[in-house]
């Protein structure tokens, strides 16, 4: 049994993204089982169309199974290759990165936690994409409410709901909770405007303008040299506020571990599962987190972290989640077990068997 896994791995980037990240999660995951497979990475080939037709050819032709991920417009046209050469009927399995393709068929104005349960027309210019989506054995979403929004407006009945699992190593014990003195937050994603880390910065001035009440850790890379001068410049007058650079030391739990909360202040409308929430939950760290899109399936309000709505003064929302968090520090330990519990299933061994079994390489 082979499987041919077809992704993006980033290159050496030290930080990737997220669906870098997701496809050094499934190519471990092929590693660790023992499933013999065909790799091909198409980082850089992007603009080289007749390599990855080609590539995707001798895949099919070799492999049992096949595997693919990629963002919006390579999935798209991975999905309608695969199927234009898939003569061979080989089981192919998509794994969605965020949304996965639904923009394709809906305006990117569509707010999919509002999305009405209804069918959308298919234009003549997006039917071949949905044959080929309809054709795949499995499409695997990142989000649960996602797969009643597919089958409910496109008609696709074979998708699934995978989050983006961690290979998860021993959970480090949580430090001391800063029951006294200032509270500890990070900040753990890449640096751009519609994150938000700029948002929260600004909130953390605000709550600090009295006595030193919060310090905030911002690590991720910056997404453009634009936004790192804007960011910097606030940051130099907002005291207890620290730009730590990019985490190179591997799995990010042993880091989340040592603050009291992460804090996910994103506004990103293509936001996917944010692994960074899963890897601070398995970290036994609540999580403070903007409601948009679909963060409330990881957050319980009050349980495991505090959400909150960035729709109209996301700067303002912040600053209350804050200090709701301030308020309430005596909840601490208890909200660090739940964060752990509510990670179960978003660990690699939930969905190992499910895996295997779907790509048909279960021994």
């Amino acid at each position: 049994m082979r499987v041919g896994l077809i992704c993006n791995l980033g290159g050496s980037s030290a930080f990737s993204g997220g669906d870098h990240v997701k496809a050094i999660q499934y190519l471990n995951f092929l590693k660790r089982e023992g499933v013999e497979y065909q790799l091909f990475d198409f980082y850089g080939k992007k603009r080289r169309p007749l390599t990855i037709i080609f590539s995707v050819w001798r895949m099919l032709k070799r492999c049992d199974s096949v595997l693919f991920m990629a963002s919006t417009n390579g999935a798209c046209f991975l999905a309608k290759t695969i199927h234009l050469l898939n003569t061979k009927k080989r089981k192919i399995f998509y794994v969605t990165i965020g949304k996965g393709p639904i923009y394709k068929f809906i305006s990117n104005d569509v707010d999919l936690a509002n999305l009405q349960s209804t069918r959308i027309p298919i234009s003549n210019h997006n039917k071949g994409l949905k044959t080929a989506l309809s054709a795949c054995s499995v499409i695997a979403l990142e989000h649960q409410r996602l797969v009643t929004i597919y089958a409910d407006t496109l008609g696709l009945q074979n998708c699934l709901w995978i989050p983006n699992f961690r290979m998860a190593e021993n959970t480090p014990d949580h430090l001391a909770f800063s029951v006294k003195g200032p509270l500890h937050i990070i900040y753990y994603s890449r640096m751009a405007e519609e994150k938000g880390p700029l948002d929260l910065l600004l909130a953390i001035r605000s709550i600090n303008r009295g006595e030193k009440r919060v310090e905030v850790d911002f690590y991720g890379p910056f997404a453009s040299d634009c936004f790192k001068e804007k960011f910097m410049n606030e940051l130099a007058s907002t005291p207890h506020a620290y730009y730590r650079g990019v985490w190179q030391e591997g799995n990010p739990t042993a880091l989340l571990s040592k603050y009291d909360f992460l804090c996910f202040p994103t506004k990103h409308k293509g936001e996917g599962m944010p692994g960074s929430i899963v890897e601070s939950l398995l970290a036994s760290t609540p999580v403070i987190s903007s409601s948009f899109p679909f963060c409330e399936e990881l957050i319980t309000d009050g349980e495991n972290g505090y959400i909150y709505s960035p729709q109209e003064n996301a700067v303002q929302a912040i600053e209350s989640a804050i200090n709701r968090a301030l308020e309430r520090r005596e909840k601490l330990p208890d909200m660090s077990k739940k964060a752990l519990s509510s990670a179960e299933k978003y660990k690699y061994d939930y969905w190992r068997e499910q895996l295997l079994n779907l790509l048909g390489a279960n021994k």
